[in-house]
């Protein structure tokens, strides 16, 4: 999951992209045109005033993009087909780029050059006619179109899968210390059978998809859906307070707002369970066609194996020792021991918690 640095850090090289991409563009169509109309009667061309222009226009335009792609996208995705929001897409982009170019060159020739509005208006509507402006839209929705298809790459394969890939940390394996949570729905197969395939698939869609929206303020990465579970990492570093139980609770309570809607949409309520523990994984890249992100560790067998441990104890969250051990005291939660779980294939054992003095939705 993005924290809000990494959103911050992908809007700023957003608009470092559509400023130099706009800057590039006045380079390479201006280079030289200061000596060609300096021997003329023309007004004299301003190289300085072009790229300021590129560069607040490519501001401006990164701004309508990233609030396109980051609001409004994502909203149309929800109520039409995917082939309807291209065309939306491909519409709106187009009338970005030329709003954005009309109210530069209006406000350019008013504030710097003293043009009253008409005849600033006139002057800039006979620009986005010229085949210069022409030539800048195309170069601007080619920019945009790289922009989108970036994002949804990084959307598709999530983004530490996408930068990793990039960057090639994980080509070689990797040993790391993380924490693993493993939620699990309840009465999962019953559901199910009770809702039929297509709309139970689309019920765990929205059980994830408000899960993901519930975790969007922690920084943590989702590493898998499997089936009706969604499991979550991230490094021990950082996390010192116990934070997966934090996680839980705004999990529970996003379930527990859109109950109605549940009700409304499918007649059934979701209520997942969690099993938390940490430790060394091997971390690595596999897939030669299709590249994913792979951990390798005790620590994901001991996680999974604690939600076969909540009906028994009837707790809907439980950790081990491991995790515990992971975290800095004072914590904000009273640790309460259970049980011991033996490690498949190990002599050794791992005691099992859940948070005492917090009451937590089975």
């Amino acid at each position: 999951m993005k924290s809000k640095i990494s959103i911050w850090w992908e809007y700023t090289v957003i608009l470092l992209f559509f400023i130099g991409g706009c800057n590039l563009f006045v380079y390479f169509k201006t280079a030289g045109l200061y000596d060609i109309f300096s021997d003329t009667g023309m007004r004299p061309f301003d190289p300085t005033a072009a790229h300021i222009k590129a560069t607040v226009g490519g501001l401006l335009f990164g701004i309508k993009d990233i609030w396109f792609e980051s609001r409004l996208y994502p909203w149309l995705s929800k109520h039409i087909l995917k082939w309807q929001r291209r065309i939306v897409w491909a519409i709106c982009i187009p009338i970005f780029i030329f709003s954005t170019v009309l109210q530069i060159h209006i406000l350019h020739l008013m504030i710097l050059e003293d043009f009253a509005f008409a005849e600033a208006a006139e002057l800039s509507i006979q620009f986005v006619n010229s085949g210069l402006f022409t030539s800048f839209l195309v170069h601007c929705f080619f920019m945009s179109m790289a922009v989108s298809f970036i994002r949804q790459l990084r959307i598709n394969f999530g983004e530490t899968v996408f930068l990793n890939y990039l960057s090639g940390k994980y080509s070689n394996p990797l040993v790391e210390k993380r924490s693993f949570m493993f939620l699990d729905l309840n009465d999962s197969t019953r559901i199910a059978e009770d809702l039929g395939h297509i709309k139970y698939s689309r019920f765990l869609n929205k059980c994830f998809d408000d899960i993901l929206d519930a975790l969007k303020s922690f920084n943590f990465e989702v590493y898998q859906f499997v089936g009706d579970e969604v499991v979550l990492t991230w490094k021990i570093k950082d996390d010192t307070t116990g934070k997966a139980i934090d996680m839980y609770e705004q999990v529970n309570l996003k379930l527990l707002k859109e109950q109605d809607n549940y009700i409304k949409l499918f007649g059934k309520t979701p209520r997942f369970k969690a099993g938390v523990s940490s430790g060394e994984v091997t971390a690595t890249m596999v897939g030669k066609g299709s590249r994913h992100m792979a951990y390798h560790g005790d620590v994901l067998n001991t996680a999974a194996r604690l939600l076969g441990q909540c009906a028994k104890l009837n707790k809907p969250l439980l950790f081990t020792d491991f995790y515990l051990k992971s975290l800095t005291p004072p914590l904000k939660f009273k640790p309460r021991f259970l049980s011991e779980l033996k490690l498949q294939g190990k002599e050794q054992t791992s005691r099992i918690y859940s948070p005492g003095n917090i009451n937590l939705m089975f």
